[in-house]
């Protein structure tokens, strides 16, 4: 059960089984590749 008690900047879905999965997914994204420079 998630609460409002959680440490400032806690992801919840990052400590679920496939919130792992999630998480590299959205970290692997072109959009946070250093040479898509805008």
């Amino acid at each position: 059960t998630w609460d409002l008690s959680a440490p400032k900047g806690h992801l919840p879905l990052s400590n679920q089984l496939r919130g792992v999965r999630v998480m590299a997914a959205l970290l692997s994204h072109p959009a946070w590749s250093k040479s898509n420079k805008i």
